[in-house]
């Protein structure tokens, strides 16, 4: 990410109803309201400060007592700014859940859609592919007609790889719909189309 990796984890506790941790809990080092910051809380983020580009070439400001104020700052401004309810703010969440939907896609992605590896294809697959797909593999130099397939294999190989994934992910997106039984209110959502269709091109 092109912010320091800070930002994820300060995202990610925004998203949560206050703090790093709500109800008792006996490793907390500080409670406030609505929240709590506990050992690993703490150790966690000195993990991420270690990595961060501020302090990579500066181990030695990383003390207990520094990282303990930092996290809890950090607490402060979230408790804060969730006090004022700017997590709901539309354009804020959008914000945050472009952050954590990031976040937990790396973190998920293989247990979501297991690798395919290409080199597993066979010579039958790439050639079905290819066959369903030729108007993609025309030589302009031979007015529009297909290259050989042996002339584009690695490309044929690279298209079908790519293929799979999207077919895999759609199927896992669907998937994920039924899980959190999503209801789409039609009405709401013709009302949003037609506020975009509305909107005078921009120059």
């Amino acid at each position: 990410m092109k912010k320091t990796i800070l930002i994820p984890l300060m995202i990610l506790i925004l998203a949560l109803p206050a703090g790093c941790g709500t109800g008792k809990n006996d490793n907390a080092v500080a409670r406030f309201k609505g929240g709590s910051l506990t050992k690993e809380d703490l150790a966690a983020h000195q993990g991420l400060m270690k990595k961060s580009r501020t302090f990579r070439d500066r181990p030695d400001q990383l003390t207990p007592e520094f990282v303990f104020d930092h996290a809890l700052n950090m607490e402060m401004i979230i408790a804060k700014g969730l006090d004022e309810k700017l997590h709901l703010d539309p354009q804020i969440r959008a914000r945050l859940h472009e952050f954590m939907s990031g976040l937990f896609l790396d973190i998920m992605k293989t247990s979501l859609v297991p690798e395919i590896k290409k080199e597993e294809f066979t010579e039958a697959e790439l050639r079905r592919f290819y066959e369903d797909h030729k108007d993609s593999y025309k030589n302009p130099a031979d007015n529009g007609n297909p290259y050989a397939f042996e002339e584009r294999e690695a490309y044929i190989r690279n298209d079908l790889l790519y293929a799979r994934y999207r077919e895999a992910w759609a199927r896992t997106y669907e998937e994920l719909r039924k899980e959190f039984k999503v209801e789409i209110h039609e009405k709401n959502l013709e009302a949003f189309r037609k506020s975009l269709e509305n909107k005078e091109p921009q120059s």
